[in-house]
Formats: C-alpha cells, structure tokens, sequence
C-alpha cells in the first residue's frame, strides 16, 4: 500500500504489525514495522513523525542487536536530513549505516545503495557553496574539491559493484551522479562516458518495462 502511495491502508497495516509483534514482545522484528511507519510519514511529508519512529525503530533495532535493521532505518534517517537539505547530518547517518554494511553484507544491493547514496550527498553538499568552502557540522570546513573527492570515490564503487551485480536502475543513477560530480570536478570525458552509459540503461530498463506492461496487458 505504501508503493501504491495508500498511506492510510499502509500505517494502518504498520500500526497492525506492531501491535502485534508488542503482544508477543518480539522486540528482534518490532523495528521492522516502526521503520515502515517512519517511511510512510516522510513520504506525506510529515517530518517530525517520521523522524520519531525512525528514532524508535534504531533504538528498538540496537536493543535487540538487529543490525540489518539498524543500518536500514539509519538510511531513512539519512534519507529524512537529505530531503531538509541538511547534507552533514544525512552523511552522519550514511556512513553509520554503511559501517554496518561493510561488516554484515558489503555486496549486498541495500548496501552498494548507501555507497551510491552517501556520494550523492557528498555531491549536494558540494554544490550547496560554489565558492569553495562548506561547513560539516561541528569539523573544519571541507573544501569543494575534497567534497567532489569523496562523491566521486563512494559513486565510482557503488556503480562498479551495481554493474558487478547487474542492478541496472542502480547503476544508471549513480552514473548520471557520477557524471555530474565529473564534470563540476572539471573530468568531462569521465562525465560524458558516465552521462552516455546512464542514458543507454535508463533507455533499455524502461524499454524493458513497457514490454512487460503490453505483455501483461
């Protein structure tokens, strides 16, 4: 139901979910569904709600030692300071969730996403201060061209591994990323390459999915 942006059926359907893992007191999935709700009010754009299940579920997945669940509402959290433009705290998350990742599953697709994501972050922020300087919360600000650094470092190996692994969507976004954080880095055959092969995936994955939809019709 949230897919299908049915966000009443979907935190009704939450809501279900941990009432019922509470009656249990099965505190190892009760962040699953407190996850879900937080997702489901970012999607309504309702921040202050989603920010505090996201902080519940976290909680709720440290207590039990759920550490899959743990890094997976980090990057919502993450997701939350991103869509606030707050570029800082969303790597803050980022790299926490991807310090689990690289212990629990590294080539997992959920883990080569926050490698791709957290260069896209470090991206924005660079373009937040064309000048040169941009603030990283409470440490010394970062200059432009390490902020590029680290974008293209992170989306470089999120597009290599998501090639690796055939996860073309993935793929063709991290390249049109990664071809933007090219050319601002003033590397504009690396940027037209990227540019070129995200257009060709882009191209044939929603090709392919019109196929699907005539075939299934």
């Amino acid at each position: 139901y949230q897919y299908q942006e049915d966000y009443t059926k979907g935190l009704d359907y939450a809501r279900q979910s941990v009432a019922a893992y509470s009656l249990d007191d099965n505190q190892n999935y009760l962040s699953g569904p407190m996850c879900v709700i937080g997702e489901i009010f970012l999607r309504m754009h309702k921040d202050d709600s989603a920010i505090y299940y996201y902080r519940k579920a976290v909680d709720i997945a440290r207590a039990s030692g759920n550490k899959v669940k743990e890094a997976a509402t980090l990057n919502g959290i993450a997701e939350y300071y991103s869509g606030r433009q707050d570029y800082p705290n969303a790597i803050k998350y980022g790299l926490e969730a991807k310090k689990i990742w690289d212990v629990t599953g590294p080539a997992a697709e959920d883990a080569i996403n926050t490698t791709g994501i957290l260069g896209t972050y470090y991206l924005q922020l660079a373009k937040q201060n064309p000048a040169g300087q941009t603030p990283t919360g409470g440490e010394p600000p970062a200059k432009r061209e390490e902020l590029l650094h680290l974008a293209t470092t992170y989306l470089e190996e999120a597009v290599q591994k998501s090639g690796t692994k055939s996860i073309k969507t993935s793929q063709s976004e991290f390249q049109a990323s990664l071809a933007e954080a090219y050319a601002l880095a003033g590397n504009y055959k690396g940027a037209y390459l990227n540019y070129k092969s995200y257009q060709a995936i882009k191209d044939s994955v929603y090709s392919q999915e019109n196929k699907n939809r005539i075939a299934a019709a």
